[in-house]
């Protein structure tokens, strides 16, 4: 009898040594993900500046260095993002999983389907086959689906912050989270109007996109790792 209680229990510290390694495994790509999507405004700016011969100053939006050397890892990462957004809790019945899901679709939409090439840059087959204008007008449209998505999500996890189990990290109140996440929402909703106005009457106009998008993937960054405390969690378990 002795024998088979060690066995047994042995057998669950092992299961719960597993387990902790998948959660430790589903944590990192997590806090990557996230790594991932507040570099990427830079890391094409700095890569097409400094290491591929770009143009000396920042192109016009994110979305125009499809046309640019650093393509791939435009491509690459929205991609990357998408994939496990569609995936992050693709079981479950919650708005929170309909809402990445939806932001998934449209971050690999976004990667596939480009703004019209600027002068002198053939356009793609897929540009050609389809027409610029009809590319360009998906892209546009899954773009506006992806931050207001995003802006969504951060305020489910607003929400949850006052429903759920307390955050993780137990530093700040709950209040403190909620209040936290509604306003990151609330910035990636200011960075959407942004665009528009400025791209609407003109007005400041030449990089508006680019700062709107830079200032809406780094709200949503600090929302998606404030939510989790991966950082935390991973150095100190």
């Amino acid at each position: 009898m002795p024998e088979l209680l060690d066995t047994a229990q042995r057998h669950r510290a092992e299961y719960d040594h597993a387990d902790d390694l998948r959660t430790g495994s589903f944590l990192l790509l997590r806090f990557v993900v996230g790594l991932l999507t507040i570099a990427l405004p830079p890391l094409l700016i700095l890569l097409d500046v400094m290491f591929l011969g770009g143009s000396p100053t920042a192109r016009g939006s994110l979305s125009a260095y499809y046309h640019s050397g650093v393509r791939d890892i435009f491509v690459a990462i929205l991609v990357v993002d998408g994939v496990f957004l569609i995936t992050y809790k693709v079981f479950e019945r919650t708005l929170e999983n309909v809402l990445t899901m939806l932001a998934g679709l449209a971050a690999i939409t976004v990667a596939l389907f480009p703004v019209a090439p600027p002068a002198g840059v053939v356009p793609v087959p897929l540009q050609e086959r389809l027409g610029e204008g009809v590319v360009e007008t998906i892209h546009y449209g899954a773009a506006a689906v992806l931050f207001v998505s995003a802006a969504l999500i951060s305020m489910q996890f607003a929400r949850e912050e006052l429903d759920g189990p307390h955050h993780p990290d137990q530093s700040f109140t709950p209040q403190f989270w909620n209040r936290f996440h509604y306003v990151m929402s609330g910035v990636i909703v200011g960075a959407i109007i942004f665009v528009v106005v400025t791209q609407g009457f003109g007005v400041l106009d030449r990089f508006s996109i680019l700062l709107g998008e830079w200032v809406g993937l780094w709200a949503f960054g600090a929302s998606w790792f404030a939510k989790g405390s991966d950082v935390r969690r991973l150095l100190f378990g």
